[in-house]
């Protein structure tokens, strides 16, 4: 309403915007929220500092751990586990810098570089680099794939094998059901089949070949555990598994099958012939027992690219809950055309295929592998 003064003038009764230089009055509602707000915000500042302290303190011990990787299997484990710490030292390093907490930031830096001298060396792959001069009839594809003995997905295994129609195939964890179904089955494509399954445990083991070897050794690497040693006229083949290194006495055990397996590949080689390994050997590249098999034997790993990709565990494509254990290696005489982590098959593992091709004076050494 307007009301009329004594002069005449109309005086609004309407609430009228404040001048520059007024003092406002926001009310007691405004007054109480911007002590809150910041009460909050200081709040979540000190659980996000918390949080940071906590995390960073975890993967500072993973990495103090890991370095005892070659004396103790928790370390080991830790070791193995590198990538993923990786990738929670770069979270924990962004949100330091985030925090301006510059020494944690320094301290995660520190670890990113402890764990990148030994994940560095087995990210390049020097003998992909040797294919130029080979020829394609002369290659050889090798798979490795460890099916899960409880594993009854039998059909979807033998679509992969047909699939792969790979020259030499090593099965792992084969059991007596899916070795009886590989022979009536593959025989065609894989007339040569050396299968030794086994149904308590989970060390079974097969090779399938579609040229006829030389002849083929059951050997023991290590105590009840089977590996096939497989000889063709200018290169041996091994298939094997070894324990998985969970406590003391399977860290154990499988160290000692790898030293075994390195001594018998290096006696080999000395004999100028070619050698290919392949299997599940519970073992990470990133571990130094990884490294230390690498300098034993002679071999190296055949793989092109990262290498990362994990071939366990497969039921999901969650990398972060992966480890790369199955592999093939290689002597200095073969170089890697193709390398491929395959699709899951109902197992915990996924196969690992590679292509080989000999290089200079075994330009030959895969003629018989067709």
């Amino acid at each position: 309403m307007d009301d009329f003064s004594s002069e005449g003038a109309v005086v609004s009764t309407t609430d009228q915007e404040p001048s520059i230089g007024e003092s406002t009055d926001l009310g007691p509602a405004t007054k109480d929220a911007r002590p809150f707000q910041r009460k909050q915000q200081y709040w979540w500042s000190r659980l996000l500092l918390v949080g940071l302290r906590v995390l960073s303190l975890i993967l500072v011990v993973m990495t103090i751990g890991s370095l005892a990787a070659r004396q103790l299997w928790l370390a080991e484990l830790l070791a193995s586990l590198r990538l993923q710490q990786v990738l929670g030292l770069f979270v924990a390093i962004l949100l330091s810098i985030a925090l301006r907490q510059w020494r944690h930031a320094v301290l995660l830096v520190v670890c990113v570089l402890v764990h990148a001298t030994w994940i560095v060396p087995q990210i390049g792959n020097p003998i992909a680099t040797k294919r130029q001069a080979n020829s394609t009839d002369h290659t050889i594809k090798v798979v490795t794939i460890n099916v899960l003995t409880r594993n009854m997905q039998h059909e979807q295994i033998l679509a992969q094998i047909r699939e792969f129609d790979a020259d030499i195939v090593a099965i792992v964890e084969l059991g007596s059901q899916l070795a009886s179904t590989v022979g009536d089955e593959l025989v065609d494509q894989y007339p040569h089949q050396i299968l030794l399954p086994q149904d308590a445990g989970n060390f079974g083991i097969g090779v399938l070949c579609k040229s006829k070897p030389n002849g083929h050794t059951a050997i023991q690497f290590s105590h009840s555990l089977n590996s096939i040693e497989v000889d063709f006229e200018r290169f041996k083949f091994i298939a094997t598994h070894t324990l998985p290194p969970m406590g003391s006495g399977g860290f154990r055990v499988r160290n000692e099958h790898l030293a075994k397996l390195a001594e018998h590949v290096r006696s080999e080689v000395k004999r100028s012939k070619p050698m290919i390994v392949a299997g599940d050997f519970n073992l990470t590249p990133w571990s130094p027992i990884f490294s230390d098999f690498a300098t034993q034997s002679g071999l190296q790993r055949a793989f092109i690219g990262l290498g990362v990709q994990p071939t366990w565990y497969a039921r999901r494509d969650l990398f972060p809950l992966g480890l790369v254990l199955d592999h093939v290696w290689v002597s200095d005489d073969l170089s890697c055309d193709c390398y491929e982590v395959a699709e899951p098959m109902g197992s915990d593992h996924r196969a690992v295929v590679v292509t080989l091709s000999p290089s200079g004076e075994t330009a030959g050494a895969s003629s018989d592998s067709h």
